[in-house]
């Protein structure tokens, strides 16, 4: 909670006030992620079961003006403590759109795409991730692509989970007018104030959490509340 914040806070602070990293800001930056990924993940892994499975079956309640007929959206297959994002991908594809799911490149860091579909195969890529096989399909065919995190701030800088490969892949859109909507997708208690960010970092559009909608704030756009109606905590 808010201890655990200060604390994190407080030991980053630390970190690039030390001598030994002032003259690698690099090394500062990757030891405040590193700080803030270890303790944005003890909260993750304390929500119950129960917790979870709510919060999974919300995404589609809330997400459903983003699912509709014709669409492309791009997804991911959760994996670890991430939020479900199984009854999302079901919605999608009730609704009547196309699902792509990622693959690890055998080389570098850029994502290919693959239509999720009952004819594909399967198959775990070198990270013990299940994968979708099939042709590959460019990305800028997606209307929205939902994206997973460690954590995400008031501004809708994302946190990852430092493989790097969503920021390559989704690098392409940082200049183009007309591009796919990037939603992160997390669990409410994986939001801070601030996180560290390099300049390479590629910010949401959109956060999606159980408890609603979040749109990154900014000095004339306030952040959105959260909805009253909540998940209760066991």
């Amino acid at each position: 909670g808010v201890r655990s914040d200060r604390h994190s806070r407080g030991f980053s602070l630390l970190l690039c006030c030390s001598p030994l990293f002032m003259t690698s800001p690099l090394s500062v930056l990757d030891h405040a992620k590193g700080d803030w990924r270890a303790e944005l993940r003890r909260r993750r892994l304390a929500l119950s079961p129960r917790y979870r499975r709510l919060a999974a079956a919300r995404l589609p309640i809330l997400a459903h003006r983003w699912l509709k007929p014709g669409y492309t959206v791009a997804c991911y297959m959760a994996t670890g403590s991430e939020l479900d994002t199984a009854p999302l991908m079901a919605a999608a594809l009730a609704r009547g759109c196309r699902v792509l799911l990622p693959r690890v490149p055998r080389t570098g860091r850029k994502l290919r795409f693959t239509a999720l579909s009952p004819q594909a195969t399967w198959r775990l890529n070198r990270f013990g991730i299940l994968e979708c096989r099939g042709a590959p399909v460019s990305l800028t065919r997606a209307q929205r692509v939902f994206v997973p995190l460690v954590g995400f701030d008031r501004a809708g800088r994302r946190l990852g989970q430092g493989g790097g490969f969503y920021d390559a892949t989704l690098a392409r859109f940082a200049q183009r007018k007309v591009r796919p909507a990037l939603v992160g997708v997390a669990f409410s208690v994986q939001r801070v104030d601030a996180l560290p960010a390099a300049p390479w970092d590629v910010p949401m559009d959109a956060l999606l959490t159980e408890r609603g909608i979040l749109r990154p704030a900014s000095p004339a756009s306030p952040p959105l509340p959260c909805p009253t109606k909540e998940i209760p905590h066991d």
